[in-house]
């Protein structure tokens, strides 16, 4: 009997042991898969903070460069602010040389006023001079020998015989060998001659060219001289003028035509027309110009 109560409980025994391997056996596969578990879990950790410290590695490069970037910007910065120093030097130094440019631009301004004023003055009192200069060569050719009336005279044969007055200029030496004189005017410092041939011959002083005879001059039949231009008119009653062009004496009408005689004053010409009309030109200073008012 206490050999089979033995073998029960060696049974019981082997039983439990049995039951006791197969619970850890099945503890132990529990164990494993959560092992694997952890180890799948370690493994993705691991992957994460690979990537975390890739993903850091190459944010800490960024920030390198970003922050050498930065320095670059800051010195380009400070570059600028150089610049806008020196450049708002500049400009001041532009504003106080504009002042100054301005400054003498209105003195320039003001003596050119200045100057301008002068020259109308000048030029009045040279216009005066000259008037005073006609009127006293006027006077001085009112000195004339007993008998004759013109100071440069033709004789009937068509000799110049006498001119007389300055001869500043040679304007009172007749040329010589000079005939077949038709007419003759005295100008200011000149004369002029018309032949019978319809050629001219002048002399005195060629100022303005006054000596200088027009090559397209046909048909002359009348001539006159002024001040220091001449007149000659042709026989398709058509006016040529030369000499001196200020005052505008020397501009003849376009249109003029039909001419009967000619007069030629000191600054302004004069024309008389087949109808008994007068046309003027030149200068209308004192209303020279100003026919039938």
């Amino acid at each position: 009997m206490q050999k089979s109560y033995f073998i029960g409980i060696c049974f019981a025994g082997l039983m439990a042991l049995v039951l006791l391997g197969c619970v850890s056996q099945q503890e132990l596969e529990r164990a494993e898969q959560d092992r694997e578990r952890l180890q799948n879990k370690l493994s993705s950790s691991l992957e994460r903070v690979e990537e975390k410290q890739n993903r850091i590695a190459y944010l800490e490069k960024g920030l390198e460069q970003t922050e050498s970037a930065r320095q670059e910007l800051v010195q380009q910065l400070e570059g600028c602010r150089e610049k806008i120093v020196a450049a708002e030097r500049n400009l001041e130094d532009a504003r106080r040389g504009r002042d100054h440019c301005q400054e003498e631009l209105a003195a320039a301004n003001q003596r050119i006023s200045e100057l301008e004023e002068e020259l109308r003055a000048a030029s009045e009192r040279i216009n005066q001079l000259e008037s005073e200069l006609e009127e006293a060569r006027a006077e001085a050719v009112k000195t004339e020998p007993d008998g004759i009336k013109d100071p440069t005279v033709r004789k009937e044969s068509g000799t110049v015989v006498v001119a007389w007055g300055s001869d500043e200029h040679g304007q009172s030496t007749v040329p010589e060998g000079l005939d077949n004189v038709k007419a003759i005017a005295a100008g200011q410092g000149h004369n002029l001659v018309l032949k019978e041939d319809g050629t001219l011959v002048a002399w005195g002083t060629d100022r303005s060219d006054v000596l200088e005879i027009p090559e397209e001059l046909t048909e002359v039949k009348a001539i006159d001289a002024g001040a220091r231009h001449n007149l000659a008119l042709q026989e398709d009653g058509t006016v040529i003028a030369w000499g001196r062009l200020r005052h505008g004496r020397c501009s003849v009408p376009e249109d003029l035509s039909g001419v009967k005689d000619i007069a030629a004053g000191g600054r302004h010409s004069l024309a008389l027309l087949e109808d008994g009309t007068v046309v003027a030109w030149g200068s209308d200073r004192s209303g020279l110009r100003r026919v039938g008012v």
